[in-house]
């Protein structure tokens, strides 16, 4: 599999997993609890964000297809929004100690979220930061 090839799944993947995370909260199969207070505001207030992650995640992905320069932009885009998103929840969880009112299975789906945020942001910022069309 090639790079761009791997960009372009990692792209659509990002795009459906925000998407199905909220289809989730929002019907209830895994509700926001406020665990602390104001911790269920803070959760409810990244709709909004997280959609343009992921609109800019599928962007990414429909204009590596097509071979379109415009696919750098929307990386980019999406990639800032990943990190900014991995690095701020978990600057909250370990200021406000929020980790450790999740059960064990809570707390390893947090922190897989945080991690794969914080790594597909940074793998897309590295792609299209390089400079290397070729790839693309």
């Amino acid at each position: 599999m090639t790079l761009r090839k791997f960009t372009v799944f990692l792209s659509f993947f990002t795009g459906f997993s925000i998407i199905l995370y909220w289809a989730l909260v929002y019907t209830g199969v895994t509700p926001t609890e406020e665990l602390i207070p104001g911790y269920t505001y803070w959760a409810m207030s990244y709709p909004i964000s997280d959609g343009w992650i992921a609109i800019c995640a599928f962007l990414t992905g429909i204009f590596l297809l097509k071979k379109n320069d415009k696919a750098a932009l929307f990386g980019l885009l999406a990639a800032g929004g990943l990190i900014f998103l991995a690095l701020n929840a978990t600057t909250y969880t370990f200021i406000t100690g929020v980790l450790s009112k999740f059960t064990a299975g809570g707390i390893v789906m947090k922190l897989a979220m945080r991690v794969y945020f914080l790594a597909a942001g940074i793998f897309l910022a590295v792609f299209f930061g390089k400079g290397n069309r070729k790839d693309r």
